[in-house]
């Protein structure tokens, strides 16, 4: 019996791995077609990556976690000077992180006159003598 089966693929192996290859073939084409909608989902969804009140899988929360905090480094720090898209990247993560620590503490949010205190220490709003310039503050 078994010599039997051993001469019968010999003699026929050929057809036999022809037939097989055309299988595997037509598989991935129907498999791997991004029109014959199989094995297709849409679009790829990414799994959920909560990051202390935010997801940073979504696209529209990513912006607004970077714009947030380039508009920080932009007012606290040299403004006239471009910022490494990494060193962005981790200010944007730890000015989060910190903002969130606060509101799970209960910081109280500062008062007007302290919040008029920072703005004019704010190196954006400096003028040419280091000093806060109203001009600045105001086309800002």
């Amino acid at each position: 019996m078994i010599s039997w089966i051993q001469r019968t693929f010999q003699q026929h192996f050929k057809w036999l791995f022809i037939l097989l290859l055309a299988v595997v073939i037509i598989s991935f084409v129907f498999i791997t077609n991004a029109s014959s909608g199989i094995g297709q989902t849409g679009q790829p969804k990414l799994p959920p990556r909560p990051f202390l009140g935010i997801d940073l899988s979504q696209a529209e929360d990513q912006r607004r976690h970077a714009s947030d905090a380039q508009l920080s480094v932009y007012l606290r720090f040299n403004p006239r000077q471009e910022v490494p898209e990494s060193q962005l990247s981790q200010y944007a993560l730890n000015r989060h992180a910190t903002l969130h620590l606060a509101d799970q503490l209960g910081l109280p949010e500062p008062t007007d006159e302290q919040t008029v205190a920072h703005i004019q220490t704010l190196r954006a709003f400096a003028g040419p003598s280091g000093q806060f310039d109203p001009k600045l503050y105001a086309d800002f």
